[in-house]
């Protein structure tokens, strides 16, 4: 019997947690620094007809998030446009049902390099001889958790690169997706 009220208790804690959480969430504010995650990562899908995979991770640093990994079933020595998009909803065979880039800051589209572009521009990847292509960058306006977290968000990888057009950088249909999760503590 008391093991059950352990278990009772236990449940209620984590329920009180999650509604402090939810609540801070809410109201737009961020939440407790002790809950706050700060390790993501997202396993890419091919889209149908595709055959890109891979693993990606995202660091939370002083200097914005570190996204690292590796992405392959690329075509040899091509350049793919690489971006954050609004939903984490993988239920659409194309990807389409991810939505449009991540931009909580109704910026215009932009390379990396640019101070003005969307959270989720994450400009391209580009593929060696064998059509693998690895990344190690940091973006400055990210972060794991709070008002521009990239949690639950979608990942893509297009079938064209990023030539930083707008509004979306001409980068073309997706070949690759996957989830931004929360990521295991190390």
């Amino acid at each position: 019997m008391s093991k059950f009220f352990g278990t009772l208790a236990l449940a209620c804690v984590l329920v009180t947690s999650a509604a402090i959480v939810s609540s801070s969430l809410a109201k737009g504010q961020d939440p407790p620094p002790r809950q706050r995650p700060t390790r993501a990562v997202a396993v890419i899908f091919p889209t149908e007809g595709s055959k890109v995979s891979g693993l990606v991770s995202f660091v939370q640093t002083d200097e914005g998030v570190r996204v690292s990994g590796e992405v392959s079933g690329l075509a040899a020595n091509s350049k793919r446009g690489f971006h954050i998009h609004e939903f984490g909803d993988m239920t659409v065979k194309d990807g389409t049902g991810m939505g449009g880039h991540y931009n909580p800051t109704a910026a215009p589209h932009g390379l990396p390099e640019q101070a003005m572009r969307h959270t989720g521009d994450m400009g391209n990847i580009e593929a060696d001889a064998n059509g693998v292509a690895k990344i190690d960058k940091t973006f400055e306006g990210m972060s794991i958790s709070g008002r521009s977290s990239v949690l639950g968000r979608g990942i893509i990888v297009h079938d064209k690169p990023d030539d930083g057009g707008q509004p979306t950088g001409n980068a073309g249909g997706r070949i690759g997706y996957g989830v931004i999760g929360v990521a295991k503590s190390e």
